[in-house]
């Protein structure tokens, strides 16, 4: 009777040590299943290239922005850049040095917004940002520092130094009246007349 005793105690200890594993195991499992969905949720939200906001999410963002804006009446500033003369780097040493631009410039960008500014890549070498609660001017001065520090960074591939220069076009969104796209509009004709004066330089939208 006694052995019988030990015997059942052994096999529910072990039982219970079985199930303790499986426990780990699931848990275990379970957090790896909760990275991956970040990682697939993260990848559908941004750029692969730049880990940027991709386009598709920044007009969500957007959205949002309008929303808030037509509660609290506080404008914000759309900004669309693009790197000048892109091309040239594409041709004369290949798609993988355009790369490396894009993500270096990407880095600078991002690094001299707020917070609570928002940055995505565009489409190809453009970019538009979203300033909350910005007017124009305000939104202009931040343009043009971040223009400044593009055009002085030191950019080097494979032992040669690369200029790059952005342009940068900056329109007002002041009430929840018109539709984006006709904001981000405004910004892309203040853009192309900034390419047309010269490039690298800032240009608003006049209402």
């Amino acid at each position: 009777e006694l052995m019988a005793r030990v015997r059942t105690h052994l096999k529910i200890s072990y039982y219970q040590n079985a199930l303790a594993q499986k426990n780990k195991e699931l848990r275990q499992a379970n957090e790896t299943l909760l990275e991956s969905k970040k990682q697939i949720e993260r990848a559908a939200r941004t750029d692969s290239l730049t880990q940027l906001l991709n386009r598709r999410e920044m007009m969500n963002c957007i959205r949002q922005e309008h929303i808030r804006l037509k509660r609290s009446g506080r404008p914000f500033a759309l900004a669309l850049s693009d790197i000048d003369n892109f091309k040239q780097f594409n041709d004369r040493f290949g798609h993988d040095c355009g790369d490396s631009v894009l993500v270096s410039v990407s880095r600078i960008m991002r690094s001299a917004i707020r917070k609570q500014d928002l940055l995505a890549r565009w489409g190809g070498e453009e970019f538009l940002f979203v300033f909350p609660e910005t007017d124009l001017g305000g939104g202009k001065t931040v343009c043009e520092k971040i223009r400044e520090s593009i055009a002085n960074h030191v950019y080097e591939y494979k032992g040669r130094n690369l200029s790059v220069t952005m342009t940068f076009g900056v329109s007002l969104v002041p009430d929840h009246h018109k539709p984006i796209r006709d904001h981000i509009r405004n910004a892309d004709t203040a853009l192309y007349r900034g390419k047309q004066q010269g490039k690298n330089c800032v240009k608003t939208f006049a209402q």
